[in-house]
């Protein structure tokens, strides 16, 4: 099994370190494929992202559903809105030299 780091995508963070997922899959998917993440493993992935409201701002508006949709500058009422539900498809593989770990951005 591979070691993947799940990473959800943002404009203003290249493969945030504060919002992933550490998950195992036999191979390494590769940009344009689809992922499935557990219901547990987004809510796993929501949580770190809404742990303080400057990560949260990261993935605004694009993140944010409900009454907060298209939100450009989410305030604490708006965080439960944040939903990674849409997030499937592989946007970027990233591999770091003698390090055996795979990082993947996906996005939708």
């Amino acid at each position: 099994m591979i070691k993947i780091r799940v990473h959800i995508h943002s404009e203003e963070a290249f493969m945030d370190e504060r919002v992933f997922l550490d998950i195992e899959l036999p191979f390494v998917p590769q940009k344009g494929d689809t992922l499935f993440l557990t219901e547990g493993q987004k809510r796993d992935l929501k949580v770190k992202a809404i742990s303080n409201l400057i990560i949260a701002k990261r993935y605004s508006p694009k993140w944010f559903y409900g009454g907060s949709f298209s939100c450009i500058n989410p305030t604490e009422e708006n965080l439960e809105d944040l939903s990674f539900d849409d997030a499937l498809t592989v946007h970027r593989v990233c591999y770091y030299a003698n390090e055996d770990l795979v990082h993947l951005e996906i996005t939708n």
